[in-house]
């Protein structure tokens, strides 16, 4: 089984679309960098570096990938696969979750979370257990329904969508 990870990490750009020029002109005062290329089948990784309006430089980093087609499964990570909390890269959750029978492609950092105890900001739905509820900072997430589409919302279609989520991770936008 293949595997894309969303791992309780920082999340330090917006959300791009594949051929959306028009958003990173929007973000950016000088596109520095932007190429993409192949993980595997139907599975594309896209590099945006770029100097935003105020100075600084940002790079956002994009999967895009056909589930269904690849037969792949998008996961929330936790450390060790376990249902606690802490500091971890997205390399080094990656090589945890490979495994008998399990492949990992990707990984994808997600919610913002505390840099003393790594507890997320926002809700942690993990095969369909509720490690971590939403709170009052949660802005977004990003989930999979128990049918396994991927739904991205805010804490109102959470709430709405708790209940059928098998997998989720708070975000931002």
């Amino acid at each position: 089984m293949k595997i894309l990870l969303l791992g309780i990490l920082t999340l330090g750009a917006s959300f791009f679309a594949f051929g959306q020029k028009p958003l990173t002109s929007l973000l950016a005062q000088k596109v520095l960098r932007d190429s993409s290329w192949q993980i595997g089948p139907h599975i594309q990784e896209r590099t945006v570096s770029y100097i935003d309006h105020g100075g600084k430089k940002v790079v956002v980093m994009v999967i895009k990938a056909r589930l269904k087609k690849n037969k792949l499964m998008l996961e929330a990570a936790t450390p060790d696969n376990k249902d606690a909390f802490g500091r971890r890269t997205v390399p080094d959750e990656m090589k945890a979750e490979n495994g008998l029978g399990r492949e990992v492609v990707a990984g994808v950092n997600a919610d913002f979370f505390n840099m003393k105890n790594g507890i997320p900001l926002g809700p942690v739905i993990k095969e369909r257990r509720v490690i971590k509820g939403a709170t009052k900072t949660m802005i977004a997430f990003v989930g999979v329904l128990k049918s396994g589409r991927v739904i991205l919302g805010d804490s109102i279609l959470f709430k709405r969508k708790q209940h059928r989520l098998s997998e989720a991770l708070g975000a931002r936008p």
